[in-house]
């Protein structure tokens, strides 16, 4: 079978990747280009490229994201589907967010890209953490020995050129004995659209409710737990008013059905909620979460307000490793009730 060749392939799934993305094929318009990523990645990227019509590029839809490790066969049959799809493709430049992720090994293997890239996946200092030794580490890697790709670790990988990230100096440290490259995100983070929150609320009377998926990953004690500890924190602190803006992956009508039946809690406005917590400008409210990279990005950007986390209360092995890794610009709440 004859080889197609590409100037450019792109690997993402967040809404935080469909910018990366979106800032290189701008940059890259009279290249041929494969984007490879689910569907709501693919969409947020459509939407973006409205803004330079010259963008021109194919793609392939991955498969839904399945988390739970005791759906190892849906995952072995969703890969090999796309691993079809990756077949006889090949590279001159080769983009990803996560270089562990099945399609990025599989074109690694294949020895289809000529110069690879890295691109900062959101909180890269916490999966580091998580990646050393931890059970579900553990379980991935066997996953990914069913599959016959790679017993490589993150990052420790020579045919990887360039990383972008904006941790460089822990990176820079912590890849020391590569012959990667650390380089700053710089353009490549730059919102597409900054929308600011104050021409939607008071933000000095709100307080806006960051979520991530502990369930949906396998990452609580039980399921929805994240639903019970947010519901407790709300009624504790009746008198505040608070925004919930869900995590992309979260089916959030279902999940937060109780939250949203309290007087004091709303879905934050319609035509925010598909647009990623970096392209939104919180001003001086406050901001809630747990663990998840849109809460570390807010915390590293933010000036006036407090990012705060309630990532003690979960108590899972998961959030315990995450606590340590946390910027040191989130408070992480040891009592429910506010001040």
């Amino acid at each position: 079978m004859v080889m197609r060749n590409y100037d450019l392939g792109f690997v993402g799934y967040s809404p935080l990747h469909a910018i990366y993305a979106f800032h290189l094929l701008n940059e890259k318009v009279d290249q041929s280009i494969l984007v490879i990523g689910m569907e709501g990645f693919h969409n947020d990227l459509e939407r973006y490229c409205l803004l330079n019509k010259n963008i021109k590029y194919e793609k392939i839809v991955s498969p839904p994201y399945i988390s739970q490790l005791y759906r190892i066969k849906e995952k072995i049959k969703q890969r090999r589907q796309i691993f079809k799809q990756l077949k006889n493709l090949s590279f001159e430049h080769f983009y990803t967010c996560n270089e562990m992720s099945p399609e990025s090994i599989y074109v690694e293997n294949a020895n289809n890209f000529k110069n690879g890239f890295i691109f900062d996946e959101g909180f890269l200092k916490g999966t580091v953490a998580l990646e050393t030794g931890t059970l579900r580490w553990r379980m991935k890697k066997l996953l990914r020995d069913l599959l016959n790709l790679s017993k490589k670790s993150r990052f420790n990988n020579p045919t990887y050129n360039i990383m972008y990230s904006n941790d460089v100096d822990f990176f820079k440290n912590y890849l020391k004995h590569t012959n990667i490259k650390i380089l700053p995100l710089g353009r490549y983070i730059n919102a597409i659209q900054t929308i600011k929150l104050k021409d939607y609320y008071n933000l000095e009377k709100v307080i806006f409710l960051i979520t991530s998926p502990l369930t949906e990953n396998g990452n609580a004690r039980f399921s929805n737990q994240e639903v019970v500890l947010l519901r407790e924190f709300i009624e504790l602190n009746h008198e505040r008013t608070f925004i919930l803006k869900p995590h992309y992956r979260e089916n959030f009508e279902k999940k937060y059905k109780l939250l949203f039946a309290l007087k004091n809690c709303t879905l934050i406005d319609q035509e925010l909620l598909e647009i990623p917590c970096n392209n939104l400008e919180f001003g001086n409210a406050r901001v809630v979460g747990f663990h998840s990279s849109a809460l570390v990005e807010l915390a590293e950007k933010k000036i006036q307000s407090d990012v705060c986390s309630l990532s003690r209360f979960v108590e899972s092995s998961h959030s315990t490793v995450m606590i340590k890794s946390l910027n040191k610009k989130i408070q992480i709440l040891s009592e429910m009730k506010l001040d």
